[in-house]
């Protein structure tokens, strides 16, 4: 880009990025991707115009949307819940 982007990095600098958030929505563009922070899709299976909106709350991961995906992984971690507690996934 020519260092174009260059003008954004202070802006940028103003924010964090949390690793684990506790919603995601995941709409896949023209450029797909197998997984996206806590999700992941099987190989090969990611399409232009899927689209996820998935959130935790305690011990329960709920998907609130999902268009195009026919399988979905929640790659689950002690850092978003307690997994020597039930985990619901609805």
């Amino acid at each position: 880009m020519n260092l174009e982007d260059a003008v954004a990095v202070d802006w940028m600098a103003k924010f964090t990025r949390n690793p684990i958030p506790e919603k995601i929505v995941w709409k896949q563009s023209n450029v797909t991707h197998d997984n996206f922070y806590w999700l992941a899709l099987p190989s090969g299976e990611a399409k232009g115009g899927q689209l996820a909106i998935v959130f935790r709350n305690v011990q329960t991961v709920e998907i609130e949307k999902i268009e195009g995906i026919h399988h979905l992984s929640v790659m689950l971690n002690d850092a978003m819940l307690n997994l020597d507690k039930p985990v619901v996934v609805a």
